[in-house]
């Protein structure tokens, strides 16, 4: 999905073919990987101990900052008798790179890493397989049950000077235009959950939707979906967009897809077939965003297969 893309393997008599496909200027700008489980006994997550060790693997990684943040928000219940407002709060222990352009985020119910900066999926593989590995020497963490993974891919997708939308993403994802005038804050949206795959044992799930806002006086309102966005300002991360020259006031899209799948019967998470798992996510996000870009845009981007 970025300058690495897509790699399939052939097998055939004399050994194994590997076909690749890029894109030179990569719309890509944020990706997102989710392990969820069951919640752990411990609000701090880790022990005193737990936290040095794991802290010590991330720097062996390259993750050189770590935030121990408290998030605080609150829930509103609604019921017969009225509603009422929760308070609640979070520990979060977030580990980045010195760039910070990757991320590693722990909490009492997550595993997230997020990059902004993405250099293709064999190095996210490696990355949450090194991670996973120093996770299940945490024995509450190992025992823990995983209930839902996902992977969102959020592209940019900016018009060349002269040229609009629909010159780079199949018709059908343009959403409607409706005849009003001078509407307050002009967004529009499609989006399509497609269901994959139902059993006793997992239901999975690819979502995909498009977002057009106007790019007023060059700049971008918004870069990747609110539920994506970072809430504490400590730990935010930088964008990075592609190298496009856009006239003033251009539409652009925000494209977002993201693949999960629930687990009705929880996996051990030390038993978690983790890579397996993620190939499969990916896989399908990417032969969707293949998909729904357009000839020219895959021309302009400076497409290339091998």
């Amino acid at each position: 999905l970025t300058k690495l893309g897509i790699r399939i393997s052939l097998l055939y008599a004399g050994g194994v073919i590997e076909m690749g496909k890029k894109l030179e200027v990569a719309p890509l700008i944020y990706v997102q990987l989710d392990i969820s489980w069951s919640e752990l006994p411990s609000s701090g997550v880790f022990t005193e101990e737990e936290l040095t060790q794991f802290h010590r693997a991330m720097l062996k990684l390259g993750f050189t900052q770590k935030h121990e943040l408290e998030h605080q928000w609150e829930e509103v219940a609604i019921s017969a008798g009225g509603s009422s407002i929760r308070p609640n709060s979070m520990r979060r222990y977030i580990f980045s790179n010195a760039e910070k352009d990757c991320q590693v985020e722990v909490t009492r119910s997550l595993l997230s890493i997020r990059q902004s900066r993405y250099t293709g999926f064999d190095d996210l593989v490696k990355l949450i397989l090194s991670v996973s590995e120093a996770l299940k020497g945490i024995e509450d963490i190992g025992n823990t049950g995983v209930s839902l993974f996902s992977i969102h891919y959020v592209d940019i997708i900016i018009p060349s000077s002269g040229l609009e939308l629909h010159n780079y993403v199949d018709d059908h994802l343009i959403p409607y235009d409706p005849p009003v005038s001078n509407p307050v804050a002009k967004q529009r949206s499609t989006s399509s959950v497609s269901l994959l795959e139902k059993s006793d044992s997992k239901i999975r799930d690819i979502a995909v939707r498009f977002n057009m806002f106007k790019a007023a006086e060059k700049k971008f309102p918004v870069l990747i979906p609110v539920e994506l966005q970072e809430k504490q300002d400590e730990v935010a991360m930088p964008l990075f967009l592609p190298h496009i020259e856009f006239k003033e006031n251009t539409d652009y899209g925000i494209l977002d897809i993201r693949h999960g799948c629930r687990l009705l019967k929880q996996q051990k998470f030390s038993d978690f077939q983790v890579e397996s798992e993620i190939r499969t996510l990916y896989q399908t996000a990417s032969n969707v965003f293949w998909d729904i870009l357009s000839d020219h845009a895959k021309k302009e981007w400076g497409y290339e297969c091998s």
